[in-house]
């Protein structure tokens, strides 16, 4: 990071203003050097970006430039997947530092077209709302999420799909479940032993707990055959050694499912490169492996158990989202070489993945963000219809999306999201207002404790505190159970709720809930700026009930010109 704050501040020295940041490394990367392509691309991008949000005059756009990690056509057969962690990356980055406005641009094989780079010089110098660009032969192209249901096939697919409604597991065949021995691994293990799976193999780093062991037991008194192979699925002699096990001790592998994965959480601001590595690890390394490795096996399907963070961010899970989009682009790739490959975006499980790790302060503020936990039940119901279906990509995930909206930094536009943004300027006009107007109204002399009892209330929800026991002003953010994740969606919150723009830096430098009002008091919301909201006209201001929309089951990543 030092090295380039050291840039930037050259730069000043000559320069009257930081226009704009273009990162190019992760292009001068390889997938058969993955390590080296991830210190090119994440790492660097990780440290750019703490050293650029370090300092307010370094504050600038910032645009991370790929090439060959999207798949924009069905042309596109070898995909650069080293690349594509910077996508997940760059989610994140959006989420805990708006201000960068932070765009990725993703170049075709052929980018030094004079045509491409006139449409990607026009994206940098002329930038409009889109963020999530792919250009092509000096075409633009620019990504959407859309719905998917379950049954949403064409009529020619509709014939097959009825005889092949449910997957249908070999009794002749074994299966790999990496992460096999968690929670999640043994609920997948389960219901594939309902479903006629009679050899599984579940893999782990440490042998199975206690409780594993039960499960185990439990189906091996059905009469499948579970195995047990120890290993770490990131390192490659380990996965040769699964492997020649199952070859030599189990009928043909026909199938895998790659569930492992571990997580450290913490905003982009303090997180190390080895933090960055350590979760990257398993779900990258892991999953080319696997792929690397059983390319000549008669596979029925190979599944990355990806997470919604690659696919929407996630506060506080850079590292988690960027791993995650490795296995989402892996998918593509595999079905370009004529391959089997599924990815699923999930969201938090019940019981089981990475939602049981949590504690109850971040399973609530897991709802704050409109985020809903997947039934176990409902989750695997779900994946025994993808599997048959011939599909790349798919999120599976319950969404409040006027709950998500609301959490967003105020100004903060997502064009991904274009189709789920029904509900969003509804809260935005009831939200950004309602205080504003409190506010304006008040004399000087009660301002502050408006403001004070606003953020206890905010602060209580986040914490996942009862509203009847506000915090106390005056207690220090980290006793009151406060930290770096939780105080960047603080941050997102008063921007929305406030409609102004306030740095994480200086939100980490106020002590507690005073020291904060004061602050916003004295320099975020001067007299003048408040006297903005025309008092009579908004006294016929209410707060409707947000109108909660269908919860959205299944969402597909689509590229549309």
């Amino acid at each position: 990071m030092q090295d380039f704050k050291q840039l930037l501040t050259e730069l000043l020295t000559t320069q009257n203003t930081l226009e704009g940041v273009v990162h190019l490394w992760s292009m001068s990367t390889s997938k058969e050097e993955l390590k080296t392509a991830q210190e090119l691309g994440c790492a660097s991008i990780l440290h750019l970006v703490q050293a650029m949000v370090s300092d307010s005059r370094t504050i600038a756009p910032l645009f991370l430039v790929t090439q060959g990690t999207q798949q924009v056509a069905d042309s596109e057969n070898n995909l650069e997947v080293q690349q594509a962690p910077v996508w997940g990356l760059s989610r994140v980055i959006a989420l805990e530092h708006p201000e960068l406005k932070c765009k990725r641009i993703d170049l075709g094989k052929t980018w030094n077209s004079s045509e491409t780079l006139e449409v990607l010089g026009n994206s940098v110098l002329n930038p409009d709302d889109e963020d999530q660009i792919a250009i092509r032969g000096g075409v633009r192209y620019v990504a959407r999420l859309v719905r998917r249901s379950l049954n949403q096939v064409s009529p020619a697919q509709n014939a097959i799909l009825e005889q092949e409604q449910k997957i249908k597991f070999n009794t002749q065949g074994s299966y790999l479940v990496t992460g096999g021995l968690g929670a999640l691994g043994l609920e997948v293990a389960q219901w594939m032993v309902k479903q006629g799976a009679q050899h599984i193999v579940l893999t782990g780093r440490r042998p199975p707990s206690e409780t594993a062991q039960e499960t185990i037991q439990k189906l091996e008194q059905t009469g499948a055959k579970i195995s047990v192979i120890l290993g770490d699925i990131s390192e490659e002699q380990d996965v040769v050694s699964i492997l020649k096990q199952i070859q030599e001790s189990q009928p043909s592998l026909r199938g895998v499912i790659h569930a492992a994965g571990v997580l450290d959480d913490g905003v982009l601001q303090q997180m190390s490169w080895e933090r960055f590595r350590k979760v990257m690890a398993p779900k990258l390394e892991g999953a080319w492996h696997l792929h690397q490795l059983t390319q000549k096996l008669p596979l029925d399907f190979f599944v990355c158990f990806s997470s919604i963070a690659s696919l929407l961010g996630s506060s506080g899970q850079g590292n988690y989202a960027a791993a995650n989009a490795f296995m989402d682009a892996l998918a593509y790739h595999r079905r370009n070489m004529g391959l089997p490959g599924l990815t699923i975006n999930w969201g938090a499980w019940e019981r089981g993945g990475m939602a049981a790790r949590l504690t109850s302060q971040h399973q609530s503020r897991l709802r704050t963000t409109g985020m809903g936990i997947i039934a176990p039940e409902q989750g695997l119901q779900i994946l025994g219809e993808l599997l048959p279906q011939s599909v790349n990509q798919v999120g599976v995930c319950p969404i409040n999306w006027s709950h998500f909206w609301e959490q967003l930094p105020s100004g903060v536009n997502i064009p991904f999201l274009e189709a789920f943004a029904s509900s969003k300027l509804q809260k935005e006009t009831a939200n950004s207002e309602e205080i504003l107007v409190q506010l304006a109204a008040a004399v000087d002399s009660y301002r502050l404790q408006i403001l004070i009892d606003f953020l206890q209330r905010k602060i209580a929800k986040l914490l996942g505190m009862s509203q009847s026991q506000l915090p106390n002003p005056e207690l220090g953010f980290f006793s009151l159970g406060m930290d770096s994740l939780i105080a960047v969606e603080l941050r997102n919150l008063l921007s929305s709720s406030l409609g102004c723009s306030i740095n994480t830096t200086t939100l980490f430098k106020t002590s507690n809930i005073q020291d904060l009002a004061e602050y916003l008091i004295k320099e975020i919301l001067p007299e003048e700026q408040s006297q903005k909201v025309d008092i009579k006209e908004s006294q016929n201001i209410t707060s409707p009930q947000m109108e909660i929309q269908e919860e959205g089951k299944l969402m597909m990543r689509s590229l549309m010109n």
